[in-house]
């Protein structure tokens, strides 16, 4: 988890942002199929 709060800097501001840089082990419950897999995402880019 402290990885993942380290590297939000690097992510923030950014327009898209892929599924392989972020920690998807931290998705949990609903949030998991929200972030994945939001239907108006082109490609490979995670949801904000």
């Amino acid at each position: 988890m402290l990885t993942a709060l380290k590297s939000l800097p690097d992510l923030m501001g950014r327009k898209k942002v892929g599924p392989k840089e972020i920690d998807t082990d931290l998705l949990v419950g609903s949030w998991r199929g929200l972030v994945l897999s939001a239907p108006h995402l082109e490609g490979e880019a995670a949801g904000r």
